[in-house]
């Protein structure tokens, strides 16, 4: 049965496997549980959304010896769809659905799967970065303990105004194609706080770094330097020049400026985006936090 699932269209697996999950069977690939432990040594990203994980995850990738792809989903609470899989990681779907009924929990599949995508790459590290890794973090350290996660923090009046239209484009076709997208603002910042909270009791561990996105487009240099020594790992002058690697924008629809050379301009977008009352919503929501996290040093902004 797992076989047949593998072989089948993204569409048809979410149907199956939304049935048989109703019925209280979930596919050992998709299972959670499970005592596998992996000697691998990652680096997980993560943190808000719309925070810039997409933008250290292109910077990484294009280390020598690091390979960080798209988002996978693999460490989240949902089935995993072949198709999509092997499609964004330009793996063959036939080889990914191998490991998929190989695997006898969700743990062994990422730890397969991602061992396959370095063989692929030639490169002798993985990566994985989804905003929503943070609040799965319990289960990502239990099956690989060697794992170092980055969390990349970004002021929260920016998140908001990010989030408010997110995702600005969607992949119809083959081509971006623009949402329109207008969120509400209570939602948009409650995200932020969301993610900032949920970190809070790993703040002291050794395997947890904290890293601003404002620090990461305005010394580049200086803070990948520091990453990189958090992850044990030497300099490459690459990672600064990630835009000169071809990438498919249709690939990054949610963040296509990710593509192309650091930019300053989003940092203190909320100056240009935020109303009066936009501003008075989120001192109400997050005022005290901002000020924790040294954006602001009183809430008379």
């Amino acid at each position: 049965m797992a076989r047949l699932v593998s072989a089948l269209s993204d569409r048809a697996q979410r149907l199956i496997l939304g049935a048989l999950t109703v019925l209280g069977r979930v596919y050992p690939a998709n299972r959670r549980s499970g005592t596998f432990v992996s000697d691998a040594e990652p680096a997980i990203l993560g943190g808000s959304g719309r925070c810039g994980t997409t933008l250290l995850r292109v910077m990484l990738d294009s280390h020598g010896r690091f390979s960080c792809g798209p988002e996978s989903d693999l460490f989240l609470d949902k089935p995993v769809f072949l198709g999509r899989l092997a499609r964004n990681f330009d793996l063959p779907r036939g080889e990914v659905g191998r490991l998929f009924r190989q695997a006898r929990s969700r743990a062994e599949f990422a730890d397969l799967f991602f061992r396959l995508y370095c063989e692929r790459t030639g490169k002798p590290r993985w990566a994985e970065k989804s905003p929503d890794n943070l609040p799965n973090l319990e289960f990502i350290r239990a099956a690989f303990p060697r794992s170092k996660f980055i969390h990349i923090l970004r002021d929260g009046r920016d998140v908001a105004c990010s989030f408010r239209t997110h995702p600005r484009h969607v992949v119809r076709r083959g081509r971006l194609v623009p949402t329109h997208n207008w969120h509400p603002i209570r939602w948009c910042i409650g995200r932020w706080v969301q993610a900032v909270e949920t970190a809070r009791p790993y703040r002291r561990q050794p395997w947890y770094t904290e890293v601003k996105y404002e620090d990461l487009v305005a010394s580049p240099r200086e803070t990948m330097h520091s990453i990189l020594d958090f992850l044990g790992e030497p300099w490459d002058e690459n990672v600064l020049h990630f835009q000169d690697v071809p990438r498919d924008a249709t690939r990054f629809p949610a963040n296509v400026e990710a593509v192309g050379p650091l930019k300053q301009s989003a940092a203190g977008r909320w100056r240009r985006d935020f109303s009066d009352e936009d501003k008075r919503i989120f001192k109400e929501l997050a005022g005290p936090l901002l000020v924790e996290l040294g954006y602001e040093t009183a809430d008379d902004w």
